[in-house]
């Protein structure tokens, strides 16, 4: 079993800084993770994503390719809809959706 001090000592080697944080709200990575409500967390990245829009780079104009096929984003009109609690599942709020936006952009 590997002791918490030659665990820490590999992290630092590896990462070369680790900092502590406490409280119920921390910040990584750009998102914001909230433990306020009690049984609760929440994630939001909505100053990344406000602080990306505003500062984008000089050359950020124009259009790039995507390493993907051209029938990757086509529709089948046929397909069955998904019934209202699996959509409500996948869709169930605006924190989601930028999160998927921002790995996918």
């Amino acid at each position: 079993m590997t002791s918490y001090r030659s665990s820490k000592m590999y992290l630092v080697k590896r990462h070369h800084a680790l900092t502590k944080s406490q409280g119920k709200v921390h910040k990584y990575l750009g998102m914001n993770i909230d433990f306020s409500e009690t049984g609760k967390f929440k994630f939001t990245m909505v100053g990344y994503i406000k602080e990306m829009l505003v500062e984008p780079p000089e050359d950020m104009n124009g259009t790039a390719p995507i390493p993907a096929v051209s029938h990757l984003f086509d529709m089948n009109k046929t397909a069955e809809t998904l019934p209202n609690y699996l959509s409500d599942l996948y869709h169930h709020n605006m924190d989601c959706k930028i999160t998927i936006s921002v790995q996918e952009g």
